[in-house]
């Protein structure tokens, strides 16, 4: 990835959690209708974020790294375009923290659903005498 204006993400900008975002040239132009953004202010899910970069423009439409870079639609001969930004992983964490617990809460939940049906299935197949008689 090459920036084509200001810089990318620093090791400090993850260090210190700072709100930081590098925009897809796509997201630069759609969002504020140029390419000089550094210093600029982006609000995202109720924080402002300090726009660092923009990476250069790719004019591949297919997939790269991974990536959909965009989409076109031969259909009505349009294009689609996605707006991506790059944030720091620990900001990431914060502002999507609902998240994380609801995650949290389904693993946990899923964790006791399997391993409280393996004692309820050797306990079934046991006569209720036998069960009563012997506990292990």
């Amino acid at each position: 990835m090459k920036i084509a204006d200001g810089r990318f993400l620093r090791n400090a900008d993850v260090d210190n959690h700072s709100y930081v975002i590098i925009l897809s040239y796509d997201t630069a132009i759609e969002l504020l209708g140029r390419l000089d953004v550094a210093g600029e202010s982006i609000a995202l899910n109720g924080k402002s974020f300090l726009a660092a970069g923009v990476v250069q423009e790719d004019n591949s439409s297919s997939v790269s790294n991974g990536n959909i870079l965009s989409e076109s639609n031969s259909d009505e001969d349009s294009s689609t375009v996605m707006l991506k930004g790059y944030i720091p992983f620990s900001i990431l964490t914060r502002i999507s923290d609902n998240i994380l617990d609801i995650t949290s809460f389904l693993v946990s939940a899923a964790v006791g659903v399997l391993f409280g049906l393996y004692p309820a299935g050797k306990a079934a197949g046991k006569k209720p005498i036998d069960a009563l008689r012997y506990s292990g």
